[in-house]
């Protein structure tokens, strides 16, 4: 992966984020910003490929999750995947199939769509079902 920016940082773990929730049938997670923040923290924290984004911190006293959730839509550079904001945050793709947004940011990070599922797994499992929505 080339050197992405702080910026580049923030976009790909928002549209990965959102590439794994949707694989694992994920359609929305509560807005709860201190549950979101936890849950994301826990899940980074066990996340392998966490040290490839150096500038996207995740600790307990300053965390970028909700901020990047929350800018996901706005981001210019956002070209695969965001989320919608509101009471529940929702995970969308934009003009592309879930292979397709899979493809572009194994081509941009270096990570695979697996990869950004086990995140999503580990950040949905901390959450729990209270704070998930599922398709179906």
């Amino acid at each position: 992966m080339g050197a992405l920016t702080k910026v580049g940082q923030e976009t790909a773990i928002g549209e990965g984020l959102a590439l794994g929730c949707l694989r694992l049938g994920v359609v929305g997670v509560s807005a709860d910003e201190p549950a979101v923040d936890a849950a994301f923290a826990h899940a980074w924290r066990n996340w392998s490929e966490a040290q490839f984004f150096d500038s996207v911190n995740a600790a307990a006293d300053r965390n970028d999750i909700s901020r990047i959730l929350d800018r996901s839509e706005r981001r210019r550079h956002a070209i695969y995947a965001a989320w919608s904001c509101g009471p529940t945050l929702r995970p969308y793709v934009r003009d592309w199939t879930l292979d397709e947004v899979a493809a572009g940011l194994l081509e941009t990070t270096l990570v695979t769509g697996d990869q950004w599922e086990e995140l999503a797994r580990d950040f949905t499992a901390q959450l729990g079902d209270e704070h998930v929505v599922r398709a179906g």
